[in-house]
């Protein structure tokens, strides 16, 4: 999203060396974004409200344009007029934009979610000295490809012995 104020690729980020300053970040980040999404709802409903008054405008231009007297097209002529008009198609399309933006930010608002899970996490990881030094280093790659070797391995035997 790339509105004015709101940087949430970078708002998201998570600094595990100052896990009290996000603490402290956290809940006034997710109001923002929580504030947004309710104004981007409200923007969503008067656009869908304007497509709607844009749709009846239009409806009583093309009836106001049958000349008395004449033959009234059939609802399905009267939409295709509707739909291919340019006041209706630039509601539409602007209706179809706020959807779009309101789905942004309510993405934004699950993964505020998702960062407080996270920021526990972390501080449930942190307190079991986790992020302390080990005393060996670790190859988390080869001892989870030994791991896989392992249990295939053992299916292997497993279908040839049974």
């Amino acid at each position: 999203m790339n509105k004015e104020g709101f940087n949430y690729a970078e708002e998201l980020k998570i600094d595990p060396e100052m896990l009290d300053v996000e603490w402290l970040k956290q809940p006034q980040l997710f109001m923002k974004y929580c504030e947004e999404s309710a104004r981007m709802q409200m923007e969503l409903s008067r656009a869908k409200e304007n497509l709607n008054v844009t749709r009846a405008e239009v409806y009583a231009s093309i009836m106001k344009a049958i000349p008395e007297g004449g033959k009234k097209p059939t609802e399905a002529a009267i939409e295709s007029q509707i739909l291919l008009h340019d006041d209706y198609k630039k509601a539409s399309d602007e209706f179809k934009d706020k959807v779009f933006e309101a789905d942004v930010i309510q993405a934004a608002v699950r993964a505020f979610e998702q960062r407080k899970t996270a920021l526990e996490n972390l501080v449930k990881l942190h307190a079991a000295n986790y992020f302390s030094s080990p005393s060996a280093p670790r190859e988390l790659r080869k001892e989870m490809g030994e791991i896989e070797s392992k249990g295939i391995a053992t299916r292997i035997r497993r279908k040839l012995n049974g």
